[in-house]
């Protein structure tokens, strides 16, 4: 689900210079700080740390007693499951992975009363020590929120990282569009003091839910949706103009802006107790909506809010191109396709770059039947199409509104999507687009499926991991991508599902 407050141009008046600040923070943290962890340099040194965490014997100290904290604490020891079946080298660097994230493990293990003497525990910590050394720093471990961690450095730090430049582009978008209403709203040093509170709110929910958890949290996301909660309190009884993108329904409405508030915590909590596998941080977003939203209750109890501004900004007139959209989905609602087609066409040529026009020419054809016209649309957006999370959820949309007309996609433009789908950590998708294409259909084929491979052994899927990699050796067995495909099935922990031999 997706909805989004619309605002009026941008003028020089309106101009939110502060939101501005907070985009710029985050692009050069994420280009000059931050390290990244696919680099040939920490690769490099984080497998020569996992060596010597093998070799060393740190491997055999930290295991066993890991296994006995994560029972003490009342869990269960699954994350160490078929580990020792695992290779030397891939057991090495599993186990050091998730030590290294149990701060918790480490600093309750630190202690003489955890060994049999003295002189182990200092051969402990001196080998830790030469590891950690060896393994290096990094600006990110060093900011990234931990769970169960309440640091306030950490707490604010972790909402000016990013994972990927495809998620740092899709919050800076959100930060963009809230922030100039916001910001708007509020003034500029009173809007950085409702983000920061936002971002430590996100942190905090974030701690409550996860706190007896292993891992971490990073990003933006959760300050951004300290800003939607701000904006429900904020303009509150006022109707406000808002896109809505709910399955295959999109339009635009008015409506009260309270009734955001609401809407979205409710989308988030729902997804946080059904959806909790999706690799999303619903509890970050629910405490950030609820920060903002407290927060901007007392700013207006404080009668912090500039309300000339917001009246002017209403008195202001309506952007014809919303208006228009509107009228033409009005019209596919009610099936008047030949009038919402012309009233596309035209915002089509104002605008040829506004997927949002392009995908509703694209569903007035499909329900005109017009299955050529229809292709001709879908390619046209496949092939320009971004790499950003709402530009790939559209070019998904853009493939079932296809399949709705029992069409598909060229090979080559489908390959391309699962090669941005993947850019995008988003390797489900990715396996959806390529299903049922063969070599013979493009010969990317076979990186694509080393990728979706390797994607899935990072998610330690290793059913759907083989089966990518032997489908690789079945059908490319002399290519340079079935030689890696081999070596990954080595270094994988055995197939339990897979019957003795004898």
């Amino acid at each position: 689900m997706l909805i989004v407050p619309l605002h009026r141009r941008l003028t020089r008046e309106t101009f939110p210079f502060a939101t501005a600040a907070l985009i710029l923070i985050n692009v050069f943290v994420f280009l000059f700080l931050q390290d990244s962890g696919m680099s040939s340099e920490t690769m490099q040194r984080r497998m020569d740390a996992s060596k010597f965490y093998q070799s060393s014997g740190l491997i055999d100290i930290e295991l066993p007693a890991y296994r006995a904290t994560l029972q003490q604490r009342g869990g269960s020891d699954d994350a160490l499951d078929g580990l020792d079946d695992a290779p030397g080298p891939v057991k090495a660097l599993m186990v050091s992975s998730i030590i290294d994230n149990d701060y918790r493990f480490l600093a309750e293990f630190d202690s003489p009363d955890n060994f049999n003497d003295a002189e182990s525990h200092a051969h402990w910590r001196n080998t830790r020590d030469q590891y950690e050394a060896k393994r290096g720093s990094s600006f990110t471990r060093d900011w990234v929120l931990r769970y169960g961690e309440w640091e306030p450095a950490r707490m604010f730090g972790a909402a000016f990282l990013h994972g990927s430049i495809d998620h740092l582009v899709g919050n800076m978008i959100f930060l963009a569009l809230l922030g100039l209403l916001v910001e708007l709203a509020l003034g500029p040093w009173r809007f950085l003091l409702l983000y920061l509170v936002g971002a430590f709110g996100a942190s905090a929910g974030c701690l409550l839910w996860r706190g007896n958890e292993v891992g971490a949290m990073l990003g933006a996301s959760g300050a951004i949706a300290a800003l939607m909660g701000a904006f429900a309190v904020i303009w509150a009884g006022r109707e406000v103009r808002v896109f809505y993108w709910f399955f295959v329904a999109f339009n635009y409405v008015k409506v009260q802006a309270l009734w955001l508030l609401p809407l979205w915590l409710g989308w988030e909590v729902y997804n946080l107790l059904f959806n909790s596998d999706a690799g999303i941080s619903f509890e970050t977003h629910a405490g950030g909506i609820i920060a903002g939203a407290l927060c901007a209750f007392a700013f207006t109890r404080l009668d912090w809010v500039r309300h000339e501004q917001m009246d002017e900004e209403s008195k202001a007139p309506e952007v014809d191109h919303d208006e228009q959209l509107q009228q033409a989905l009005s019209d596919m609602g009610a099936m008047r396709l030949e009038a919402a087609e012309a009233t596309l066409q035209t915002l089509h040529h104002q605008h040829p770059d506004d997927q949002v026009v392009q995908l509703a020419r694209l569903r007035c054809a499909r329900l005109g039947g017009h299955r050529q016209r229809a292709n001709a649309l879908a390619e046209a957006m496949l092939e320009q199409a971004g790499s950003d999370s709402a530009s790939l959820d559209r070019q998904l949309e853009v493939l079932r509104e296809l399949r709705h007309l029992k069409l598909d996609a060229e090979p080559a433009t489908r390959c391309r999507l699962a090669q941005r789908l993947l850019a995008g950590h988003r390797s489900a998708d990715a396996e959806s687009v390529v299903e049922g294409l063969s070599l013979q259909d493009d010969a990317r084929l076979p990186s694509l499926w080393l990728a979706l491979g390797n994607a899935r052994l990072q998610e330690h899927r290793f059913a759907a991991a083989r089966s990518h990699l032997n489908r690789i050796i079945d059908n490319a067995p002399r290519s340079a991508e079935a030689n890696k495909a081999r070596f990954l099935l080595a270094e994988m922990p055995p197939d339990r599902s897979a019957p003795a031999s004898g």
